[in-house]
């Protein structure tokens, strides 16, 4: 995983948020607006969360694409077991 060294963060603030996670989810679920629930779940959660500002400066810090960034999501996510 191109983003590891920010995998620890990111599970961290969305621990710090999982109840806010909790609530939403099963809200996007029933609304049925997204292609791949885990990966519109990722990306709402990185944009709420971690904010649009620290993702974009990923993506000079590290060289990486929106894949990169949607997998250090889903990968925080799964490890809390919201996915």
């Amino acid at each position: 995983m191109k983003l590891k060294d920010e995998l620890a963060n990111v599970q961290a603030v969305f621990s710090e948020n999982l109840d806010r996670i909790k609530e939403y989810a099963p809200q996007l679920k029933a609304s049925g607006r997204y292609k791949v629930f885990e990966n519109r779940l990722a990306w709402d959660c990185l944009k709420a969360f971690v904010g649009v500002d620290t993702l974009c400066s990923w993506y000079d810090k590290y060289g990486c694409t929106d894949t990169h960034i949607e997998s250090v999501g889903r990968a925080a996510l799964r490890n809390l077991g919201m996915i």
